[in-house]
């Protein structure tokens, strides 16, 4: 029994709608996943531009050391640590 070329037309158009949805689908997760993550940053970034007591008071802050005083600021107060 042949198939009609309008059924073959509309297996490919749906095909097609099918291969279209899952890529829109796709976009608009990898669109969100994106805010999400330049939200994560920006906020990080607001964190690290607010003075805090530490920056305004001669103090440099140092991962792996904690606070220490910052050298031009270690050799007025004294403080040589």
């Amino acid at each position: 029994m042949p198939v009609s070329r309008g059924a073959i037309l509309l297996i490919a158009a749906k095909r097609q709608d099918a291969i279209a949805s899952a890529m829109a689908q796709h976009d608009y997760d990898t669109d969100m996943a994106a805010k999400a993550e330049i939200e994560r940053l920006t906020k990080i970034n607001e964190q690290q531009l607010v003075p805090g007591p530490a920056r305004t008071e001669g103090w440099s802050e140092f991962p792996d050391r904690g606070l220490r005083p910052s050298p031009g600021e270690a050799l007025v107060k004294g403080n040589f640590a």
